[in-house]
Parts: structure tokens; sequence; C-alpha cells
């Protein structure tokens, strides 16, 4: 007696879920996205939808629970000494000055993004650590059940006076919170195979935005009408296609072998465009909602690159920029309108049915902090603003403090010098009284940071360096960054 019924839900490897609808001796009649297709019963399970179930790995007090590892330990001294941000969000969350308040923050603003809005300009001016604020932003977004595209605006790769580029870059750069199973999808082709599995248990196909965006709707059928095969390049450049490169008869070309009467329009890449690619993000951000995911978070960061722009393509980037500040916020009362598409698409007023997606942007101030939407587009109230400022001598302490407890910890037999809270405490005092007097001036705290890295560095190299001599060649090089 077989194990299945009609009407019960199925996975299949290839063709995601579906629905029974015949069996068939050993054969099952399976409805996957509306096409009935005959399949062996061993090649199907038997599944319970669970959304998404995103690992939350924050705790209520916004910081991990969790101490690091010994190997993400001397990943993080690596990123250090050369300056960057770690690469691991669990190494970034650990290292950041001042972490635990800051988390707390960002969280609290993620938390109520769904009914307040979320978007907030982060200023700061070079080596104040602003990027570094935004990079921590996504590591609390990921593990808070967000999906992240971080995007440096670029006048060639991101130009944002041409929405498309920016558009394929978001897309290019999603990433995805890891499930409590330890499963992460992997990027916008990920994300069309996850669509697929959970086609008709979230029912994507009548999400409100989805069904009115032609590309969307018509895009995702004719990839659902064909096998998910990552080997296959026709494929692939479709899922490219709808990510936004200029690949429309690879999709027209599937639609054709599914024997599909639709025909997929064209993605517009000339002319006004602002009001389509915002509306596409829109659909992203409604459809990983729907798969059980937070929802979706923009992280622009070089947005003063707009500066530079001639008047015209200022205007575009502008418009765009109006576009997913609306998107981000709650609906505006305000009078002005962002100007429509130039191509004679009818589309819905999505910026007055939000908030949508999330949005922080990274802004290096020319003249004064902007406080008003007329100063920047992205600003509805003063809340929107963070000004980023160097971190307080007790904050910058505390990190080296930590910093050096856990090179003894993890590295004893290279440190000894550091086993003594009263050597830990002299160091950290020498470091702490020059960064004090260099607060305000034009010493990136990555060059402070670094001296960090390098006190651990020394003992490794001479074992028998006395806290004198390493506050000694400590001092001497902090001398030398400040003179630069």
């Amino acid at each position: 007696m077989t194990r299945l019924g009609i009407g019960l839900r199925v996975s299949h490897t290839d063709y995601g879920d579906g629905t029974v609808i015949q069996i068939l001796g050993s054969l099952v009649r399976v409805d996957f996205f509306g096409v009935p297709l005959d399949v062996d019963e061993h090649e199907l399970e038997l599944v319970v939808d669970t959304g998404a179930d995103v690992d939350e790995a924050l705790g209520e007090n916004g910081v991990l629970g969790v101490p690091l590892s010994r190997q993400k330990y001397f990943t993080s001294i690596e990123a250090i000494n050369l300056g960057v941000v770690p690469p691991d969000s669990e190494q970034l969350l650990h290292f950041t000055m001042n972490g635990g308040a800051l988390t707390k923050e960002i969280k609290h603003s993620l938390e109520h993004a769904r009914t307040k809005g979320l978007s907030k300009v982060v200023i700061g001016h070079y080596g104040t650590g602003k990027t570094h604020y935004l990079q921590l932003v996504r590591a609390v977004a990921l593990m808070s059940g967000w999906v992240v595209a971080f995007v440096e605006f670029d006048p060639k790769a991101a130009d944002p006076a041409k929405p498309q580029l920016v558009y394929r870059h978001i897309l290019s750069s999603l990433e995805f919170p890891a499930r409590q199973d330890g499963g992460v999808v992997r990027g916008f082709v990920g994300l069309v195979k996850e669509v697929r599995a959970h086609w008709k248990s979230a029912d994507i196909k009548h999400l409100p935005f989805f069904r009115l965006n032609p590309w969307f709707r018509d895009g995702l059928m004719t990839l659902l009408a064909h096998n998910h095969d990552e080997e296959n390049e026709t494929y692939l450049a479709g899922c490219a296609w709808l990510a936004g490169d200029k690949q429309l008869a690879s999709i027209r070309a599937l639609a054709k072998d599914a024997r599909l009467s639709t025909r997929v329009p064209a993605m517009p890449t000339t002319k006004e465009t602002a009001e389509i690619y915002a509306f596409h993000l829109v659909v992203v951000n409604e459809i990983v909602r729907q798969l059980g995911y937070k929802g979706l978070l923009l992280i622009l960061d070089e947005a003063e690159h707009v500066r530079g722009y001639s008047m015209r393509r200022k205007e575009r980037a502008n418009n765009f920029f109006d576009y997913l500040a609306r998107c981000a916020h709650s609906p505006m009362d305000i009078g002005d309108l962002p100007a429509p598409n130039d191509h004679g698409y009818e589309l819905p007023k999505f910026c007055g049915k939000g908030p949508h997606f999330g949005l922080y942007v990274g802004l290096t101030p020319s003249f004064g902090i902007p406080e008003t939407r007329e100063d920047c587009v992205f600003i509805r109230s003063a809340d929107d603003v963070l000004v980023n400022r160097s971190p307080s001598s007790k904050d910058y302490k505390d990190w080296l403090e930590k910093l050096l407890e856990m090179f003894h910890k993890y590295c004893p037999e290279d440190s000894e010098l550091f086993s003594d809270k009263k050597n830990r405490q002299r160091i950290t005092d020498a470091l702490g009284k020059m960064y004090v007097a260099q607060l305000g001036s034009s010493t990136p705290l990555r060059n402070w940071i670094k001296l960090g890295g390098l006190a651990c560095s020394v003992p490794l190299v001479d074992r028998m360096c006395s806290v004198d001599t390493l506050i000694d060649h400590l001092t001497n090089c902090g001398e030398q960054i400040t003179s630069l």
C-alpha cells in the first residue's frame, strides 16, 4: 500500500513542492506550479511547510551568547592588522567597539521597520568607521532573519543614474540568513529555487505586487516551467535576466521551449526607469517575506558619488533615490511625486502602500550634516540621520583589554605578557592616552585599531619582550601614524 495519498503535499529534488492529484501504481501524478507531471514514488518526499525557519542568532541584549572560536579570533586579528572589517558576521559582532549598544540600536530599528519604515542615512567622514557601522548593520540583519544586499555605488558597476545597474548589483549581492538546520540560500538563483520549492505552499502566484509585475510574473513562470538545473547555461541565463542582465533572448527562448503563450517584456535600460526597478525591489521584498524571512534590507554605501554627476545624470539618480526612500518609509503625505517611467508601463502606486524594504545609506558629508528631506531625499525626520563619530576613550580601551585578554586565552604560550591584568591595563592606558590626544584629528580609526593588532603581534616574534619595551614600540608607532 502506497504511503502517499491524493491531496498530500510532496517535494521533488528538481520540481520543488507539489500536490498529489493521482496515483498510478508506482507512478504519482503531481501538480507542480500548475503543471501535472508523472514521477516515480521513490523520488518524492512528504513535506510539512514551515516557511524559511530562519535562525535568529542574537539574544535579547543584542549580542551573541557564544564565545568566538580560536580560528575566528585569529582571522579577526589578521583583518585588524590589514585594517579591514572582519569578514565574518560573528567576528564583527565580537570586535566592534561598544558593539552591544550599537547592535541593540540596529536591532530595534529592524524590529520596527515593517510598521514604521526604515530609512537611515549614516553620515561619517573618512576614517570614522562609517563602512564598519554599515557592515555591522549587515551582520545584525542577517542574524535577525533579514535578506541583505550590500552595494557600494560606483559610476561604472552600480551607477544610481542607471537604476538597472544598481538593481543588477543588488540582486547579485543578495545574502540570506542561516536556517536552524544550517542551510543557507545562495544568491538569486538560490532564491528562484526556494520560490519553486514553496510556490504552492507560500501561494507566491497570488501575491498582490507580484501579480502586477509582468517581468517577475512572466519571468518566474517561465523559469518554473523548466527543471531547476544549475548546469544548464540557458536556464541560468534566464535567471540572470530576471536579476537584471541584458539577456532577453534567453528568457524568451525558455518561454518558447515551454510553449508558453506569454511574451516576456524587455527590461528597460535607457531613459527614465527608476519606477520600474524600484517596483522590482518591492516584489523581491514581498517574495522573501512570504517565504518566511523578515524582509529585504538594502545597504547602499558611497552615495556621495552623485555630487560629481552632470545635471541630467544627477536628476535621474535622485529620482531613483526618491523611489527607494518612499518604498522604505511609511507612505509620505507630500504633494510632489517622483518621475514615472518613460516606457509606457502603468504600474501600481506601490510607494503609497509601504513600508516595503529597509534601507541604510552611507554618505560622506560635504558641507554640514543634512537634517531634512530637502537636504537629503532619504531623510524624513532627524531620527533618520545617524552621525558616525569616533569611539570614546573608554570604548577604545575596553576594546583593547578584550583583544589582549582573548589573545592570551587562545595563544597562552606566546603571550605570557598578557596574563597579568596589570600589564594589560598599562598597555591600554598608554594607547588610550595617545588616542584621546588625537580625538578629532584626521588620523583614521583603522590606524588605532592596527595598533591593537600590533600589540598582539610583537610578543609572537619576541617572547622576551617586556611590557615597558612593548609600550615603547607602540608609542613610537603611534607618534608616526599621527604625524602622517
